[in-house]
């Protein structure tokens, strides 16, 4: 999944919000987007920003 920090684009029903707190490592509120399944090499990222539960995606994971 995409976690994108442009929450304008949470006007299309395929992008859920993700609410940014101290657990997930977040600074803003982003969004998921679920219409399209990217696959990232290991090696493409460059850095990681914080986790998400798996309690909090697996609502967004059903949608998929």
């Amino acid at each position: 999944m995409l976690i994108l920090s442009q929450i304008a684009k949470l006007k299309y029903k395929a992008n859920k919000l993700l609410e940014a707190d101290e657990e997930n490592g977040l600074s803003v509120d982003s969004i998921v987007k679920t219409d399209v399944i990217y696959r990232i090499k290991t090696e493409q990222i460059l850095f990681k920003i914080g986790n998400v539960d798996y309690k909090k995606l697996k609502p967004i994971k059903n949608i998929i």
